[in-house]
């Protein structure tokens, strides 16, 4: 398995479906706008970058650098697109130790959660038989 630093983009996606849950590790969001918000925001995508580069540099210790700074953005992406960056944020932090850490173990949760909001919206889950 290979590891990668998500691209700010992915991580911008992940951190604004967070933001909209309310509540989320620890973090406590308003309607995602106030400048408390955003503060917040940016330590949760600071937080989820580092998670990031443990496992990279877990899996390449011999590579340098540090985790990027965290810029929030962009616009709510569609549900599978979000649950897409985050499936991929957690596979790029599947390394080491990191998949112990609550903050992985709190994302995986809420991709969870996120595939099955997925699933109950389609027309063929609606039409299935039940029981």
């Amino acid at each position: 398995m290979s590891a990668f630093i998500v691209s700010n983009e992915c991580m911008q996606t992940v951190v604004r479906h967070l933001v909209s849950r309310k509540h989320f590790a620890g973090f406590v969001f308003g309607d995602g706008f106030s400048r408390e918000d955003r503060q917040k925001s940016i330590e949760l995508g600071t937080a989820l970058f580092a998670m990031n580069a443990r496992s990279f540099h877990g899996r390449y210790p011999q590579k340098g650098g540090t985790a990027p700074e965290f810029t929030p953005g962009g616009y709510p992406a569609p549900k599978v697109a979000t649950y897409k960056a985050i499936q991929c944020l957690l596979y790029q932090s599947d390394e080491v130790d990191v998949s112990a850490d609550p903050l992985y173990q709190a994302l995986n949760e809420v991709a969870r959660d996120l595939a099955e909001n997925i699933v109950r919206d389609l027309e063929s889950f609606s039409a299935a038989a039940w029981g």
